[in-house]
């Protein structure tokens, strides 16, 4: 119950996707984080997911991948891997629970870089209708191209969710075609990122008017093929509707070669704060405590696939 649009450009991948919790009885929350970053020894990658948006005990899934990739320093084809098996033991017992359809699924998708090549994957797992079963699967998702029996080509496009199937059935209207020419331009240096995170962003509107499992608020993120090969970078963009919502902004889990990002820089950060509060008093400066940093550091917990 949600919308995830993913696109392979030439030199970047993006994601869209809304912030919608749904619960029973009409209650929703628009806070949900359902997108993290993957960097690994060979690429990098976007993942995002539609189905469970958060554990009865509150936990995201993104932050339990998080945890999960957590000190996996591996090729990104491994870490995904690796990221299936833990989902196919842990989420079973929550989905069964799952209101609404009759059918829980869950799917992440992985829009990525391997090796300079766009590449696309997909981890699922659904329920049969009486939720006794379940399917599973882990799936790089490819086709020759044109003309060559050997290479193979990416879907350019991606979509899932309940919103994710409202666009596919309304393919006909031509969404898609000016979505592609949106990243080709900016890929080219004609478009800001801004421009296609705004593109986006209205996408995501149009479908919340039609779907209401899909909520106003809506998180855009697109990273590089050569990550310094443009002065704005990769980023992210948090949305209301379609305007810029800097208030709702919160932190997405990020994973760098094994390392999870997020409570090493909140370990960091203090320690530099109060370094610069010194300088901009006009005081000495005290040094790093680069020991009490370590200990802090070292106290951080390791990998954990338990889902709560």
């Amino acid at each position: 119950m949600t919308l995830v649009v993913t696109v392979n450009g030439p030199d970047t991948i993006w994601a869209l996707a809304d912030r919608r919790l749904s619960y029973p009885k009409g209650v929703y929350k628009d806070n949900a984080r359902k997108i993290m970053f993957l960097e690994t020894t060979d690429g990098c990658a976007i993942l995002s997911y539609a189905g469970l948006g958060a554990t009865g005990l509150g936990t995201e899934p993104s932050d339990w991948m998080s945890r999960v990739l957590r000190g996996v320093n591996a090729p990104l084809e491994q870490s995904l891997g690796i990221l299936a098996d833990a989902m196919k033991r842990q989420f079973p017992q929550h989905m069964v629970r799952m209101f609404g359809s009759a059918s829980p699924t869950h799917s992440i998708v992985a829009t990525a870089f391997v090796n300079d090549e766009p590449r696309l994957y997909t981890i699922d797992l659904a329920f049969t209708a009486d939720r006794r079963k379940y399917h599973f699967g882990y799936t790089r998702h490819a086709r020759p191209r044109p003309g060559s029996a050997t290479r193979l080509e990416t879907p350019r496009i991606f979509v899932t969710g309940t919103g994710g199937l409202y666009l596919a059935q309304t393919a006909r209207k031509g969404w898609m075609r000016p979505l592609i020419k949106v990243v080709q331009a900016h890929d080219r240096g004609l478009l800001s990122a801004q421009a296609v995170s705004d593109h986006l962003a209205a996408l995501n509107e149009e479908v919340r008017e039609a779907v209401p499992t899909v909520g106003p608020k809506c998180i855009v993120a697109w990273r590089y093929r050569e990550p310094d090969s443009r002065k704005e970078g990769s980023g992210q963009f948090f949305y209301s509707a379609t305007k810029h919502d800097p208030a709702s902004r919160a932190a997405l889990p990020t994973i760098l070669s094994g390392m999870d990002f997020g409570p090493i820089v909140n370990v960091l950060v203090p320690h530099v704060l109060k370094h610069f509060d010194a300088v901009k008093k006009g005081q000495p400066p005290e040094e790093l405590d680069i020991a009490a940093m370590n200990e802090e550091l070292s106290r951080l917990p390791g990998r954990d696939e338990h889902l709560q």
